[in-house]
């Protein structure tokens, strides 16, 4: 008889405390197999872990620009997630998006001093002509990551790593199809103009997570 009420108690407690959320990757990619990169880019691809009791990998587009003082890493992509549950008092399903703008994230990696004008990191949606300037910035600071800042640099020094995202007034629901300039970047004064890559929405991996309230 105890163990009966014991199972009962506990199919009571998952019934009215269990949720699950699922979630789908988007990421952006311009090039598709024995298609050229634009020059001075290569791309790679990592697939994403789907979920299961633990977080999720998300899939992954990687765009590198290297030369023999410095290396960009970038990467544009979002998940869109949908709850359920619980059981007995159902959570109306929530779909939403996060971050809810799109946002460029961007390792560099430097072996000399180099500027950044991030004010000229240009996103412009394919077809229509409009071009957006970042509207705020995130780094990191040695291990620490900084909040978001409106403040947009326009003559940072990096030398060595550094994570950025930069965050454009344009919505990832609206951005099927996007270009991205990289404006001038000085390197012991020489000009590195990075060429334009031009990216589009691609569908990723499903992803299935439970939880508890």
């Amino acid at each position: 008889m105890k163990i009966l009420q014991s199972i009962l108690i506990c199919l009571i407690l998952v019934s009215t405390t269990s949720c699950a959320w699922i979630g789908r990757d988007y990421y952006y990619d311009g090039y598709g197999d024995g298609e050229q990169s634009p020059e001075g880019w290569v791309k790679r691809f990592e697939e994403g872990i789907a979920g299961g009791k633990r977080a999720p990998v998300p899939d992954t587009m990687t765009y590198t620009y290297e030369n023999d003082s410095l290396e960009l890493n970038v990467n544009v992509g979002y998940q869109e997630m949908t709850v359920f549950g619980p059981v007995i008092i159902p959570v109306i399903p929530l779909l939403w998006e996060y971050p809810d703008n799109l946002s460029v994230g961007i390792e560099i990696v430097s072996n000399a001093l180099a500027v950044f004008d991030f004010t000229s990191w240009k996103l412009r949606l394919s077809g229509t002509g409009v071009s957006y300037s970042p509207v705020a910035i995130l780094m990191t600071e040695g291990l620490v990551l900084q909040d978001y800042n409106d403040k947009i640099p326009a003559d940072l020094k990096i030398e060595g790593r550094r994570f950025v995202r930069l965050l454009y007034p344009v919505k990832f629901s609206e951005a099927e199809s996007i270009e991205l300039s990289f404006g001038d970047i000085y390197i012991d004064d020489q000009k590195v103009t990075p060429e334009k890559i031009q990216l589009k929405k691609i569908k990723g991996n499903w992803h299935y997570i439970q939880f508890t309230l």
